[in-house]
């Protein structure tokens, strides 16, 4: 670390920056980092103190006035190069010329860059090495880091093990609120690692420009007012007719526009081509489109997010014009190959459509993207006729099979090719019958849970692993928005934080299947959707609430409940008598469900971050989180604050309170909480420790039995009246990681169960559905689904409805 301690203090000297500094910007045609005598200057190109821009003369060499503010001289690579060494020099005493050799590039038209944030480590994790080989395998651009490098370990260890070398593309970085740290000022250990903490560059048609946080741990030497008048320099000296993308820790702007605004001064950014801001800080994945322009917020690559988003980092793509392009997507980390046939499954037992077989395959590389999935039958030991599957999501491939004349065990076998050339094999056996199955349904399962108390208890048994009788795809990826039931209809929501093409709601013949309609939404619904009365709601990250007719899928009504919303919204929703409560934090509102008019709104608190907690009702009480803020408790009829827990063990939480015979049961951390609704009493509190309740799960609550899913092991059975651990039923490790921190291949489980029978029934984030018996956790059945389950089970008649992250909807009898 001396070399970086040494430039940070040779930065500081009084003698820096005390008279013009000269050099020149040459095409480093060899890549020995060293002018020759034949490499050429270049002309036109800009070069910046931090303050003033300047164009490179004819023959590459450049002028810049006396600033003793100034500690770098940057170059802007222009499209067609990249850095050679670096995009900046230390101004140091001495010092008689700033040279910048420029190396060319393959990145002069359309292209891909990569964006990681928040990583917040000194740890070498299977990120770095995601990175790193999907870059091998991938053209890639550049990959920047918005920040959060994390104090002082985590700046030394990216300063070392996370560069351009070490990468195999340019890197750059900007600077977080926690990489502010103790020094001379805040920005000054940053700067003896990364260099300046604001600067431009240029790849294709787009002019980006990365910006320093405005605060953080330690207060900044620089002010917005004093970035903003280099934005304005830097704009002055560049193509008009650039696109521009912004790098930033945080979002510079809520509002409605994308104006910088500093003192008085401004910069309308819309005037210069803006097309996307792109941050981390939150660490969430959200996207969000403000007057035309797109932000984007990153998760983090290396945990889950703070609002459950999944570890990834994210590929954005731009075209030739310098526009974001639809192929942008998140690459979820750690996943080092997965193949699995979910449609037949294992031992399935199906009965063909029409002399056809509906076929779904999940298949999935962190490093590289699948680009053909066939299936072939199995004859005699010998391949077959075979098919090649369509992309459905960026995790599911469908098509059919012509099954012909077959009956009995079926043999088949399926294969995916990667863009990196490798390819994933296997084998599947199956049996077909002529007999279909079908289900009776029952009554609607409205809320999760299937009532606002989240009972999550259903009549039948599904001691043996039920038969398959329907699956759909929905053309986007599901989170944690369960399926409900209602009028013989079933209604779930997807995601596309990356492009908001693919945000849905979508109802489907809960008897056959056969989609019915679908409606777009305005962003992601990311958490629980309520039916009642025949009418859908979802309530969508960006906190707008939608109406729709559950026949038609038609627009009853909707309400903008903050249209300046960061966190996102994920608070679940719950419908009890005709009144909708939706929303989070000081926007937490609760609705006539026939109009959307307003009947009360809380006024009694804001703040937090976004939860994956769904409102809770009963007891004349409305249950309402604020992760890394508490649990809240307002009356129902006039929504006045009864009571509020925010000690350590209650604020930082995901899960949902559950209501069971007249008071609350609740995991928090790594406690088990009984309260009472009204007065807010907390009744008993007993630690387990070792576990920790993290995930998003509302328990499951019997007269014996507590149900609890936890972030690192499994399933957890309680003794009601003592809460002591019954049994405890772990799963496998998560696919990828989503529980907020959590980073070790935990056996994660985000859904809430549901109890048929004698089953407890759950999905789990390593892709498998289980039915374990619900008094000793024993093992009964499971089915590989291929991909992590966030949404949790509905159940109407003999019917069980699952969904996962890759999109697929299935239908299952039980009894």
């Amino acid at each position: 670390m001396k070399r970086p301690l040494l430039l940070a203090a040779a930065f500081l000297l009084p003698a820096m920056a005390s008279a013009q500094l000269h050099g020149t910007v040459y095409n480093d045609a060899n890549r020995n980092g060293v002018r020759d005598a034949a490499e050429k200057g270049m002309a036109n190109i800009s070069v910046s103190d931090g303050k003033t821009v300047v164009k490179t003369a004819a023959d590459g060499s450049f002028e810049l006035p006396a600033n003793p503010k100034a500690r770098f001289v940057t170059v802007t690579t222009p499209s067609g190069f990249k850095p050679g060494d670096a995009h900046y020099l230390p101004i140091e005493p001495g010092t008689s010329a700033y040279d910048f050799g420029l190396v060319a590039s393959n990145n002069s038209g359309s292209f891909d860059f990569i964006h990681i944030t928040d990583t917040e480590t000194a740890v070498p994790k299977e990120w770095i090495d995601n990175l790193k080989a999907y870059v091998a395998a991938n053209p890639t651009a550049f990959i920047v880091h918005t920040g959060d490098i994390c104090y002082t370990p985590g700046l030394e260890f990216h300063g070392v093990n996370v560069r351009t070398k070490q990468m195999g593309v340019p890197m750059y970085y900007t600077i977080g609120n926690h990489d502010l740290v103790k020094g001379d000022y805040g920005e000054q250990y940053f700067e003896s690692f990364f260099g300046p903490t604001w600067y431009s560059f240029e790849v294709g048609n787009v002019h980006f420009l990365a910006l320093p946080m405005l605060g953080g741990d330690y207060a900044p030497s620089y002010s917005k007012k004093q970035v903003m008048e280099w934005i304005k320099n830097d704009l002055a000296q560049t193509d008009p007719d650039k696109k521009v993308i912004m790098f930033n820790h945080d979002l510079w702007f809520q509002g409605d526009d994308v104006v910088l605004r500093a003192d008085g001064d401004s910069i309308d950014m819309k005037k210069h081509n803006l097309v996307a801001f792109i941050y981390g800080h939150w660490h969430s994945q959200f996207t969000k489109e403000v007057d035309g322009v797109k932000t984007f917020c990153g998760s983090t690559p290396d945990k889950g997010g703070i609002d459950h988003s999944p570890a990834c980092f994210r590929v954005f793509s731009v075209d030739a014009e310098g526009n974001i392009s639809d192929k942008t997507l998140a690459r979820y980390s750690n996943i080092p190959g997965l193949l699995t046939m979910t449609f037949p499954a294992q031992h399935d037992t199906l009965s063909t459509v029409n002399g056809s077989l509906p076929i779904r395959v999940n298949a999935y590389r962190t490093t590289s993207p699948a680009t053909a999935v066939r299936v072939s039958w199995i004859d005699n030991g010998k391949k077959g006729r075979a098919v090649t599957l369509e992309p459905q999501t960026d995790w599911s491939w469908s098509g059919t099979l012509a099954v012909g004349n077959r009956k009995g065990v079926q043999q088949v076998i399926t294969e995916a090719d990667f863009a990196d050339g490798s390819r994933l094999i296997e084998h599947r056996n199956f049996y077909l019958t002529e007999t279909p199955a079908t289900v009776t349904l029952g009554g609607d399962w409205a809320n999760l849970g299937g009532n606002a108390q989240h009972s999550g208890i259903a009549q039948g048994e599904v001691a043996w692993a039920p038969r398959c009788v329907w699956s759909q795809n929905a053309g986007g990826n599901i989170f944690m928005a369960s399926p409900v039931v209602g009028d013989g209809k079933l209604f779930i929501a997807t995601i596309d934080d990356d492009n908001l093409k693919k945000c849905w709601v979508i109802a489907y013949d809960a008897a056959t299947g056969n989609e019915l309609w679908r409606f777009k939404t305005g962003n992601s619904v990311k958490n629980s959707l309520v039916y009642n009365d025949g009418l859908v709601y979802v309530c969508d990250a960006a906190m707008q609430v939608y109406a729709l007719d559950a026949a038609t899928g038609k627009q009853q009504w909707t309400r903008t409940l903050n249209p300046y919303v960061l966190p996102e919204n994920l608070h679940g929703l719950a419908i009890e008598n005709g009144v909708l409560y939706a929303g989070q934090g000081g926007y937490f509102t609760a609705l006539n469900a026939k109009d959307g008019s307003v009947i009360w709104k809380n006024e009694a608190w804001g703040g937090g971050e976004g939860t994956q907690s769904t409102t809770t009702v009963g007891e004349d009480v409305v249950l309402v989180s604020a992760h890394w803020n508490g649990l809240f408790a307002h009356d129902l009829r006039d929504g006045k604050l009864l009571w509020k827990k925010q000690d350590s063990k209650i604020r930082f939480r995901d899960g949902s309170p559950t209501i069971y015979d007249g008071m609350i049961y609740l995991a928090s951390s790594d406690e088990l909480f009984l309260i009472n609704p009204r007065s807010g009493d907390v009744l008993k509190s007993v630690s387990q420790p070792g576990v920790s309740f993290n995930s998003a799960c509302a328990p499951v609550v019997t007269d014996k039995m507590v149900y609890v899913a936890t972030a690192d092991k499994g399933v957890i059975a309680y003794d009601r009246l003592t809460f002591k651990q019954v049994w405890n039923y772990g799963t496998r490790p998560a696919i990828f990681y989503s529980v907020p921190y959590f980073q070790d291949f935990q056996c994660s489980v985000e859904t809430s169960p549901v109890l048929i029978g004698g089953t407890l029934v759950f999905g789990a984030s390593d892709g498998y559905l289980y039915g374990v018996n619900a008094e000793t956790g024993r093992f009964q059945w499971k089915r590989n689904l291929g991909a992590p389950i966030f949404s949790s089970p509905a159940v109407s008649g003999n019917a069980l409805y699952v969904s996962d992250f890759s999109g697929n909807i299935y239908c299952f009898k039980i009894n």
